[in-house]
């Protein structure tokens, strides 16, 4: 066994954290984040970036709008929305 070349990479024995540890280390950190006053508290997260808002009639961004109907588009030429319209359309004829 140890002149396999796995014998390295598992000799080593490990003590991974439980969750149990993981969950009382992120609570103990709350707490002393909790005890700092804001201003000293880092912050960790980003403020979340927002693109500016669309000026068009109604709010609506034209180029949201082109982007997913091309998305849309290659969706239904894709073998899984071929199926999807095969699915809807027979079944719309056979209604009739």
């Amino acid at each position: 066994m140890a002149g396999s070349a796995l014998h390295a990479g598992y000799a080593q024995p490990v003590d991974p954290d439980s969750a149990y540890e993981r969950l009382s280390a992120r609570l103990q950190q709350a707490q002393v984040e909790a005890s700092l006053p804001a201003s000293k508290v880092p912050d960790a997260r980003e403020p979340a970036r927002r693109a500016p808002a669309p000026s068009g009639p109604g709010g609506v961004d034209t180029g949201d709008l082109v982007q997913m109907g091309k998305a849309a588009l290659r969706f239904m030429n894709s073998p899984v929305g071929r199926e999807i319209q095969r699915s809807i359309f027979g079944v719309l004829r056979k209604q009739r």
